[in-house]
């Protein structure tokens, strides 16, 4: 795929772009700043620049925080681009849900392709061994990637294809998006998303809103199933490794112990390890990505859950500030989604439940380098903002929302 080696990562091609976005859009950061979510993801970098600079080798660490501060400048450009009107909410969903569309059936025609006809259609030598595995990764280099993205889209569209009084539509993107998913199966994923849509259900019933949750969710569940139903026994033939993870779906030793869930602890137990190994790493942590362990002759980065990364890398302090940016995140987007009326309530109850995914999942398998994960963050800062200031502002209007109807 598209990237340059730096900071120990990858720079992708918008990275280049974030600087000139914000510094086009530098005046209106004094709003932005004033946040609660934009100040506690600041101390939250802080934090990791102190634990950095104490740390055993403090240039290989400052070189790993400089590439979470290239992904981190995702939200602040996005959010400065929301507050200063140059793009909606709206607008942002919109394109996040054709992406997905698009890569789901760009996925599924290359998973097709290859297996039916030999032809290899992929974008990257990564993308073609997730391939030959039987995984389809859309436009990204790795099939677990892509199915986060696929949940974020997803959550972010749930209100309106709740609601959506196109039936038909509603069904064809949901259909779509599931079919991404399967295409693409990671049980992390799929975890996280069983969660949230639970938080959504009692979300919408503490909310007075029983009847929207009572017969399409029911409707699109059975399609769900019928999707997984129709896959199921060619599963097995195309994806022997996706077959087992779902026949074992259920099984706590699998979870556990298997070849991912195994490495996946594995790799989160030597960074609680790493955290609980003095004073000093306690407090301060060991520096960002200065946890490694040899796997097939490399050397790799620990890694799992979001808050035991905070804890390991930055300690108690950044631990703490990444609970706070959560929490302070996902305040605004629920105080806007309560607050807003029509198509604007839609809007914001679906970044609410995107954040709360992102938050879910997060502790399962962490996704900081994804750039659709800082651009919620940037969302959830604009919508503290807009909140603020009881504008509610997602667009030109609220009448000019309600006659722009999200694209099948």
């Amino acid at each position: 795929m598209f990237h340059v080696q730096a900071f120990g990562g990858l720079l992708r091609p918008y990275h280049f772009l974030l600087p000139w976005v914000i510094l086009t859009q530098f005046r209106w950061l004094p709003r932005v700043t004033g946040t609660w979510v934009f100040r506690m993801l600041a101390a939250f970098l802080l934090a990791n620049l102190f634990a950095a600079l104490a740390a055993s080798e403090p240039q290989e660490a400052l070189r790993s925080l400089g590439l979470l501060v290239a992904n981190m400048s995702i939200a602040l450009a996005v959010a400065l681009m929301l507050t200063s009107g140059k793009l909606t909410a709206l607008r942002l969903v919109r394109v996040t849900l054709m992406v997905a569309l698009v890569g789901s059936l760009v996925g599924i025609a290359q998973m097709l392709l290859w297996r039916f006809a030999g032809v290899d259609l992929t974008l990257g030598p990564t993308q073609a061994g997730q391939l030959q595995a039987g995984f389809a990764s859309g436009f990204r280099t790795e099939a677990n990637a892509f199915a986060k993205y696929l949940n974020t889209a997803f959550l972010l569209v749930l209100p309106f294809l709740l609601r959506d009084r196109r039936a038909g539509r509603a069904r064809l993107i949901f259909a779509v998006l599931v079919a991404g998913m399967l295409a693409s199966l990671t049980r992390s994923a799929l975890y996280g998303l069983a969660v949230t849509l639970g938080f959504a259900w009692f979300w919408y019933r503490y909310r007075g809103r029983g009847s929207i949750v009572a017969w399409r969710p029911a409707a699109l569940a059975a399609l769900a199933a019928l999707a997984v139903a129709l896959v199921f026994p060619f599963a097995a033939e195309i994806n022997p490794y996706a077959f087992h993870k779902l026949t074992t779906f259920f099984d706590l030793r699998e979870i556990i112990e298997g070849d991912s869930g195994g490495f996946r602890l594995m790799s989160q137990g030597l960074l609680w390890d790493a955290f609980l190994q003095s004073d000093k790493t306690v407090a301060i942590g060991n520096g960002w990505g200065q946890v490694r362990f040899s796997f097939t002759d490399r050397q790799m980065q620990a890694g799992g859950a979001e808050l035991v990364m905070a804890l390991g890398y930055g300690g108690l302090v950044a631990g703490a500030f990444y609970a706070a940016w959560q929490v302070a995140a996902l305040r605004a987007a629920n105080r806007l989604a309560r607050s807003a009326r029509d198509d604007e309530a839609l809007l914001w109850e679906g970044v609410l439940f995107a954040l709360a995914g992102l938050a879910v999942t997060g502790q399962i398998n962490g996704a900081m380098i994804a750039p659709e994960y800082w651009m919620m963050y940037g969302l959830a800062a604009h919508a503290e903002y807009a909140a603020r200031q009881r504008s509610f502002a997602v667009g030109t209007s609220a009448p000019t929302m309600r006659r722009q109807p999200l694209p099948a």
